[in-house]
């Protein structure tokens, strides 16, 4: 990711986070959001590029800390392709995903992460489950 790129990750991660998680309050993310930038702009990020960014991957050491794609290029192979990408350079992966959040879930599950724990986000009160992949 180029610091220019950072507007346009933000609307996906926004937009994303909206659409997959309706069961918490949409202020939760609209108040993180300028953490969120910060942090993404001291995050390994990739994007994929298609004449403009529809979707990224950031990674914070083995940790999955966000993938989103836009909401016109789901289910076309881009959240596979970064996170392919993410697996070449790391022997291990770790993230949290929430429970309800099922279309994750089993996406992550089919490119074979294992649930090892579960808990509850304590910012939101939500069930999430932390899952692995390992080489």
């Amino acid at each position: 990711m180029r610091p220019e790129d950072v507007n346009a990750v933000m609307a996906i991660w926004l937009q994303g986070n909206l659409q997959a998680h309706p069961f918490v309050a949409p202020s939760y993310w609209m108040d993180n959001m300028q953490g969120v930038r910060e942090a993404i702009l001291v995050a390994e990020v990739w994007v994929c590029d298609e004449g403009g960014i529809i979707g990224f991957i950031g990674m914070v050491d083995d940790y999955v800390a966000g993938l989103f794609v836009c909401d016109t290029a789901r289910r076309q192979g881009v959240g596979t392709a970064l996170l392919v990408r993410a697996k070449e350079r790391h022997d291990r992966l770790s993230l949290h995903v929430y429970r309800k959040n099922t279309v994750a879930v089993d996406f992550y599950h089919h490119a074979s992460f294992r649930t090892e724990a579960t808990g509850v986000d304590g910012n939101t009160g939500e069930e999430e489950f932390g899952m692995t992949w390992r080489r």
